[in-house]
């Protein structure tokens, strides 16, 4: 009677699919997030020292606030996002860090103008990044950012 029962649960094996190919957070993995969110609050005195130089205008101080708001938005996301193991998330920071860098010999002069604690504050931060991009490439960090498809198993 049982197996005529048509609300009966499937009596067969059921992968649950894609799954990490290591199950814990590797150290270097774990210290890059550290190493973000370090950089992430040492680049708040940087926001302000930039807050202060802003010129006159009724749409200086606003457009500031929001292009801040969602700088640190998408980095306090970022990180989460690759602590969880989003691959897609740390190919989108390094996208982002590589533009940062790509925006400094432009804006080089302007930097240099900068008093010499902020300046090596700034040059301290890029080296965060830098450190935050490599660190979860080598094995087994590179196992975290990767997942392992398995096909579902029947019967």
């Amino acid at each position: 009677m049982a197996a005529d029962n048509p609300y009966a649960p499937p009596k067969s094996n059921v992968d649950t699919g894609s799954r990490r190919a290591i199950e814990t957070r590797p150290v270097q993995v774990t210290c890059a997030l550290w190493l973000n969110w370090t950089s992430i609050a040492l680049s708040i005195p940087t926001a302000v020292y930039e807050y202060g130089t802003l010129g006159e205008g009724p749409v200086a101080v606003p457009m500031f606030i929001v292009i801040v708001v969602l700088m640190y938005g998408i980095e306090i996301a970022l990180a989460i996002l690759i602590g969880q193991g989003r691959n897609w998330a740390r190919i989108t920071y390094l996208v982002l860090a590589a533009l940062s860098f790509i925006s400094i010999p432009p804006s080089l002069a302007r930097y240099l103008q900068y008093p010499l604690p902020q300046l090596a504050l700034n040059a301290s931060i890029l080296a965060l990044y830098l450190a935050v991009i490599y660190l979860p490439l080598p094995h087994p960090g590179s196992l975290w950012l990767r997942k392992v498809e398995r096909a579902s198993t029947v019967g």
